[in-house]
């Protein structure tokens, strides 16, 4: 059943009492020293822990990864929170395994949708080889440009699909995915910058298109007489890192990802007003697809190849 949260801002509170939503706040001081956020909003971060945590479907190890103060296990935990929270919300039906009461092994989240079980693993990334200058908090009274680190960005987004995909391969391995299970990989690169307007890269798609097909930024050709052609979407199969390495963008077109159905974007810390914006890309070449317009995210997306075209679709 849903928890006691739903339309307030504190259900936890009364879930589990005042103390223990205390502790959170202050399990969460590491957050508000490392990135300024205040009072309020932790109140809104530690209502959604505090929700995930008394749901019983959170990891028994939840509270000792938010005290660490480690960031990345913090984005972790919150991502997990936030999707739990929307799944809830859009009553889709969650899966409880009692098994993860004793920290078992598997995806985070085991959804039932049409009959069919469909996994959910989530991860939010850390910076890794992204710019310290993007990374860097405003300064008061200076006013500044900074460039976006487009490709370092969705270099992360990729690396973090691919050890996702390895992970679900050695669960299928394993037998605790079957092999008629749906699985979705559920990116959050809030912990990549805070300068987000939105979830899209450069290509104006949500960067977790980018991640899978190879889809770059529109391009206006140029006629050998000099004239100007219509602005189009250019093809791109990779980027670079910061290092020259070449990172494949097009992994939705590889078989090796057959194993993944759909694979989920976001860039939000929070989930304010009980919405989150989330962006679905659905597989072409996906083993097990998963029923479209099912998950109650903003913007869903298929593809096809027709006639050795990519032909992208928006659903709904």
């Amino acid at each position: 059943s849903s928890p006691s949260w739903a339309g307030t801002s504190c259900g936890w509170r009364r879930c589990v009492g005042s103390r223990n939503w205390n502790s959170m706040i202050e399990l969460l001081e590491g957050l508000k020293k490392a990135r300024g956020f205040p009072a309020p909003y932790l109140e809104h971060l530690a209502d959604l822990l505090g929700s995930y945590r008394a749901s019983g479907f959170a990891s028994p190890n939840l509270i000792r990864e938010v005290a660490t103060g480690d960031l990345g296990k913090i984005y972790s935990a919150l991502w997990e929170a936030m999707l739990y929270r929307h799944f809830t919300l859009h009553e889709i039906e969650l899966e409880n395994l009692p098994t993860k009461k004793a920290g078992r092994e598997g995806p985070d989240f085991a959804l039932r949708i049409g009959g069919k079980r469909i996994w959910v693993e989530a991860i939010a990334p850390m910076p890794v080889d992204i710019p310290k200058e993007w990374l860097e908090q405003p300064r008061p009274g200076i006013a500044e440009a900074r460039g976006v680190p487009h490709d370092e960005m969705l270099c992360r987004w990729v690396r973090v699909l691919r050890t996702k995909k390895d992970v679900v391969a050695k669960y299928l391995a394993k037998g605790i995915v079957e092999p008629g299970d749906g699985v979705i990989v559920a990116i959050n690169g809030c912990g990549l910058g805070d300068y987000f307007v939105d979830g899209n890269g450069i290509s104006r798609l949500p960067r977790i298109v980018e991640a899978v097909l190879p889809i770059g930024p529109m391009g206006i050709p140029v006629r050998p007489d000099g004239t100007l052609g219509p602005a189009e979407q250019m093809f791109r199969p990779s980027v670079r890192d910061s290092n020259g390495a070449i990172v494949r963008t097009d992994n939705f077109l590889l078989q090796e990802y057959a194993i993944i159905s759909a694979a989920i974007g976001a860039v939000s810390k929070d989930m304010l007003n009980d919405r989150i914006s989330l962006s679905l890309i659905h597989n072409p070449l996906g083993t097990n697809p998963i029923p479209l317009s099912s998950l109650g995210v903003t913007d869903e997306y298929s593809a096809a190849i027709d006639d050795g075209s990519l032909v992208l679709n928006r659903v709904g």
